[in-house]
């Protein structure tokens, strides 16, 4: 049997990393250095195309590319991510590049053009840490 392990990735695998633009001109790149959860979806628009007389399609199209996502990560480190940047909430982060590798396997993803759309933050007594989540959209992927 062989082994097969290059070929299966573990969590602990990929890296992330975040360009965020400053409004100055400048970019500053973070690692994502307390991400719990990273989520991404590259979905197409589907149309079937029917014609008169026939049940079944008779063609199917594509075109209108949507790349988005999630991720959630401490609180602090958002936060001072976001104070370098001089920015007060993750939804001022506009055009940013976030890079999704895995050092084993050759995994990679590079999305441009990323803004964020949504910023969940919730704490409630005793919590151990405190997380927020992301929502994102970008225009490219890589």
């Amino acid at each position: 049997m062989p082994n097969l392990n290059q070929l299966v990735l573990t969590a602990s695998d990929y890296k992330v990393l975040i360009i965020i633009p400053t409004g100055t001109g400048t970019s500053l790149t973070f690692p994502m250095l307390t991400a719990d959860m990273i989520e991404w979806t590259n979905a197409s628009e589907n149309e079937d195309i029917y014609a008169i007389g026939i049940e079944d399609p008779v063609g199917n199209k594509s075109n209108a590319n949507k790349y988005s996502g999630k991720f959630s990560l401490q609180n602090g480190e958002l936060s001072a991510m976001l104070q370098l940047c001089g920015m007060k909430t993750a939804i001022q982060i506009r055009n940013a590049t976030l890079a999704i590798t895995a050092i084993v396997g050759g995994y990679s993803k590079v999305y441009s053009g990323l803004n964020v759309n949504s910023e969940g933050n919730s704490v409630k007594a005793k919590d151990k840490q405190s997380i927020v989540s992301l929502d994102w959209n970008a225009i490219s992927i890589t």
